[in-house]
């Protein structure tokens, strides 16, 4: 797999504001682009990037597994409740993510 793609984070269980499902795609697009330890003074933000090379099912589950772990500190608030994907004749990862409150 070359590319992700999130086609949209959405609200799981409707009990997150708007204002806050905005802050909270920006915060989670930022982490996906990020390579955790690539930012000085804050070498925990991102993820490790690793799932790249991976084939569709196992990308997915790595990143359910490190986006937890970082909302965990990033985005206290709220929790991942689920990534489903699908991938493209093109190779590309598009991921639906879904959140809820904790």
């Amino acid at each position: 797999m070359a590319f992700i793609r999130i086609n949209q984070i959405k609200d799981a269980d409707g009990s997150i504001e708007p204002d806050e499902l905005e802050l909270a795609n920006d915060i989670i697009e930022a982490m996906m682009i990020t390579r955790k330890g690539s930012i000085p003074g804050s070498r925990g933000y991102g993820l490790t990037q690793i799932f790249i090379d991976m084939p569709g099912p196992d990308a997915i589950n790595m990143i359910t597994v490190e986006l937890a772990e970082a909302m965990d500190e990033y985005i206290p608030s709220l929790e991942l409740q689920d990534i489903k994907g699908t991938q493209d004749e093109e190779g590309v990862l598009e991921l639906d993510i879904y959140l809820g409150r904790r």
